[in-house]
């Protein structure tokens, strides 16, 4: 045999040669995230859990009703201003086979008895948003409030309930952080005594103090109203 017999089998040997490495770097990468959130953990008083499929799903948001495969990983849990409070790595796939998509990002929930929200999401409208209201894709406006109903999309079940719950105070403090909310991508969901702020992405334990930060400030505006 010469050596272009043997280029298939090398050529399959570099391959999955390759893959491995890269599978071994992102066991790694995983590992030390662990270790990181852990870490966190100890710090602040939260518990860790490595690992929780049902992660959330009670709650009956729609972030947690998307795709298959969901999953919630490096989950912390505890309370803090008599509100219980839950910070995740949260993930779920769409799609299947070559065409799948596997979505990851961190989610706080926070659960308080000082809450009674309609269910409502609410997120930074995007330019192909524009498009999908002109066919009749439903989004809440306020005439009153264009800045705001320009820069946020808004939905619920209960437009009456939904429109009471999001009053002038958190329309102005949402349209004075839209550049933030943009930034980070942020989602908001709140259904009864729970409030969900997600991200378009996993943040690091380093991160993690400023979004639950950001999740109190919005469960304030809601609370003292």
């Amino acid at each position: 045999m010469d050596l272009g017999d043997y280029l298939p089998i090398l050529m399959f040997a570099v391959f999955f040669g390759i893959a491995g490495v890269g599978i071994l770097i992102a066991v790694l990468r995983e590992r030390k995230r662990r270790e990181a959130w852990c870490g966190f953990a100890s710090e602040t008083g939260f518990v860790y859990t490595q690992e929780d499929r049902a992660f959330g799903q009670a709650l009956g948001f729609d972030l947690f009703q998307r795709g298959h495969r969901r999953r919630a990983r490096n989950v912390l849990s505890g309370e803090a201003q008599g509100t219980r409070v839950a910070l995740a790595d949260y993930q779920y796939t769409t799609g299947g086979g070559k065409n799948s998509s596997t979505h990851r990002r961190s989610v706080v929930v926070l659960e308080s008895e000082g809450l009674d929200l309609p269910r409502f999401a609410v997120r930074p409208e995007h330019f192909f948003d524009r498009f999908a209201e002109l066919v009749g894709m439903d989004d809440i406006d306020f005439d009153e409030d264009p800045d705001f109903s320009s820069a946020y999309l808004l939905k619920g079940e209960d437009e009456e309930s939904v429109r009471q719950t999001f009053g002038p105070p958190v329309r102005a403090h949402l349209v004075a952080n839209a550049k933030q909310f943009r930034k980070q991508g942020l989602y908001v969901e709140g259904a009864s005594q729970a409030l969900l702020v997600s991200t378009q992405r996993r943040v690091r334990p380093a991160e993690a103090t400023a979004l639950i930060e950001t999740a109190f400030t919005l469960l304030a505006l809601w609370t003292h109203t």
